[in-house]
C-alpha cells in the first residue's frame, strides 16, 4: 500500500490484514491513535484475541469490522481482563450504533432497508 504522508514523502506500508496508522483507534480516555502497525486477526469477538491483543470494532458506517489489535496502542495496556473487556464492548457499541444511525438515516432516504433481514 503506498500513501502519501504530506510534505511529499510517500510511505510503503503493508499489512495482511488493517492498517492502524489509516484508521484511528478509539482509547479508553476518548483520544484518537493512528500508529504504523497492522492489526491481528479480523472477524474477532470480545475475549477473543490472544495475549497483548484485544478485540476491537472500527467505526464504519456501513460494514462490521472486528479486528485484534495491539492491546498497547493507546500507550499503557488496560490494567485489568475488566478493562479489556471494558474496551472491547464500548467499542463493538459504539460501532454498531454508527451502523443503525446510518441504516436509519438511509431507510428515510430511500424507504427501503440496506441491508437483507437477518
Amino acid at each position: 500500500m503506498m500513501y502519501n504522508r504530506g510534505a511529499g514523502i510517500a510511505v510503503d506500508f503493508r499489512c495482511a490484514t488493517k492498517c492502524l496508522e489509516l484508521t484511528g483507534v478509539t482509547c479508553l480516555d476518548g483520544s484518537t491513535v493512528r500508529k504504523a502497525v497492522c492489526s491481528g486477526r479480523q472477524g474477532c469477538n470480545p475475549g477473543s484475541c490472544p495475549g497483548g491483543q484485544l478485540c476491537y470494532s472500527f467505526e464504519d458506517p456501513f460494514e462490521e469490522e472486528f479486528y485484534c489489535i495491539p492491546d498497547d496502542i493507546c500507550g499503557v495496556p488496560p490494567a485489568t481482563a475488566e478493562q479489556r473487556l471494558a474496551w472491547e464492548h464500548e467499542s463493538r457499541a459504539r460501532s454498531d450504533a454508527l451502523r443503525a444511525k446510518f441504516e436509519k438515516r438511509t431507510q428515510r432516504q430511500t424507504g427501503e432497508p440496506t441491508a437483507p433481514p437477518r
